[in-house]
């Protein structure tokens, strides 16, 4: 008999239900978190960049263009320079996002093979909940970038462990 079916058979059926559920909510809740940034970044990172003193002016510019639709061609410039520096933090946010559950996966992936899987989803779902709470409190793009890495790594940490877990526990 192999580890993993010693080990199904100590475990319940409602605590294989349990981890299934667990499981299941993390992966959720991944998910959710995951799709919040395509629908946020442009008007989270205009109003970052508008509460910068260094792009104030232009920004507030530039979104009297965007909302009206009529302004001196100067505040057009305005307007393109915000698509344009609006669409590179996206990709920036996108990019920290690949690399920090890419770090993360492998940190809690480590994790769960020397102290446990339950241990490392958990931590992994604890990691992604409060680095994405806290992420409130960025003031910058650049500041918001640092807190999606950090942020990720527990859910590129979450969707491995979630997975041994739910595989080792289920026939």
């Amino acid at each position: 008999m192999s580890e993993s079916e010693t080990s199904q058979g100590t475990i319940s059926r409602a605590g294989r239900i349990l981890i299934l559920l667990g499981a299941f909510l993390g992966w959720m809740f991944a998910g959710w978190e995951m799709s919040l940034l395509p629908l946020s970044a442009r008007s989270v990172t205009i109003g970052m960049l508008q509460n910068d003193p260094a792009h104030a002016d232009w920004v507030t510019r530039a979104r009297v263009v965007l909302e009206t639709k009529d302004a001196a061609p100067s505040d057009a410039d305005a307007a393109d320079r915000l698509n344009k520096v609006v669409g590179e933090w996206f990709a920036r946010y996108i990019a920290v996002f690949l690399f920090g559950a890419a770090l993360g996966g492998w940190v809690f992936g480590w994790l769960g093979d020397h102290s446990g899987r339950v241990k490392a989803m958990a931590l992994s779902i604890v990691w992604y909940s409060g680095f994405t709470g806290l992420s409130y409190f960025a003031q910058t793009p650049l500041q918001m970038c640092v807190m999606r890495f950090i942020a990720c790594m527990g859910i590129g940490g979450m969707w491995p462990a979630g997975v041994a877990l739910v595989s080792e526990a289920w026939p």
